[in-house]
């Protein structure tokens, strides 16, 4: 099913329906539909060894009623497409690789913000507001998008670190002073012995630790003030890493956002601060 054209066949349909003829017709299509609109019938059917008979067969299959309306239309409806999975399968057509894409990063934010408390939110930004210093425990991948949310944190006037050397997380946890610091673990699966034993330390000096995992309930959770879940699918070909990272930086844009909106002007007086130090420049 394409949005808003329900006619459409879905990807999936077509290799029940079409013949071989136009199996090979439709893959050239697939590798050329931005080309298709300059197209005449007689050039599709040229490039790919039918006839115009074969070509008309083929765009009402597809779902269209002639031609005409194929090649003013499939264009954008190729990059409408609705499917069945975001499995991603071998050898698929780039078209297809995009598509899912889209549409998985469309469902992951529809199901990431059913699951998001809006009085959580609330509770965490309102503690954010009183600390001076957010810090985050995470290791390998995760790493790389705490760097990322550190940035907007140090834009909302936070002084964010990013830990991911045991040695430093265990110094950190020992050390620091729990009344001025707001800690973010991001674990994937929510059960890292090495971040289990930073999450003990943390909870047995009283910090307030905010944990983005799979689940609610996790053998970290029962140590960390809050929890957040974010959605996975522990499966190569399902993107789940890719699914888990996506709903991750969702969760996070939307503390930093409520955030904004709720210090506003504050905040727009340390990114002028930010700007004039470092790029003299008023805005």
């Amino acid at each position: 099913m394409i949005m808003q054209r329900t006619n459409r066949r879905k990807p999936e349909e077509l290799e029940e329906i079409l013949s071989n003829t136009e199996k090979e017709i439709h893959c050239y299509v697939i590798s050329h539909f931005e080309e298709i609109p300059a197209m005449t019938i007689r050039t599709l059917a040229v490039n790919t060894y039918a006839n115009t008979g074969t070509i008309m067969r083929y765009c009402k299959k597809l779902g269209y009623s002639g031609f005409e309306e194929f090649k003013i239309h499939f264009q954008n409806d190729m990059k409408d497409l609705n499917y069945d999975s975001f499995l991603i399968k071998n050898s698929e057509d780039t078209i297809h690789v995009i598509n899912k894409m889209k549409q998985l990063y469309e469902d992951v934010v529809s199901k990431s913000n059913q699951l998001l408390s809006v009085t959580q939110l609330d509770r965490i930004v309102d503690k954010i507001s009183k600390v001076t210093y957010i810090d985050f425990i995470v290791y390998d991948a995760n790493t790389a998008f705490a760097e990322y949310a550190s940035h907007y944190f140090f834009l909302i006037g936070k002084v964010c670190n990013v830990y991911s050397d045991i040695d430093k997380q265990i110094q950190f946890a020992s050390i620091a002073d729990p009344k001025d610091h707001l800690v973010i673990i991001i674990s994937r699966s929510g059960s890292t012995k090495r971040i289990i034993k930073i999450a003990k330390i943390l909870h047995k000096r009283g910090f307030y630790t905010l944990l983005m995992t799979q689940r609610y309930t996790t053998n970290i959770s029962i140590y960390c003030t809050e929890c957040i879940a974010a959605l996975y699918d522990n499966n190569f070909d399902k993107m789940g890493d890719c699914i888990f990272y996506t709903s991750v930086k969702y969760l996070m844009d939307c503390i930093i956002q409520v955030y904004y909106t709720k210090y506003y002007n504050q905040i727009l007086q340390t990114v002028k601060q930010y700007n004039e130090h470092f790029f003299g420049i008023d805005d």
